[in-house]
């Protein structure tokens, strides 16, 4: 299974935003 680097980009972004959102949902 090869992935491509778009994917891991955006995969990386979702990450990303996942984090920050539970953080800031952590912090209220």
């Amino acid at each position: 299974f090869r992935v491509s680097p778009a994917f891991s980009l955006y995969a990386r972004q979702l990450q990303d935003s996942l984090l920050q959102a539970s953080q800031s949902g952590m912090e209220s």
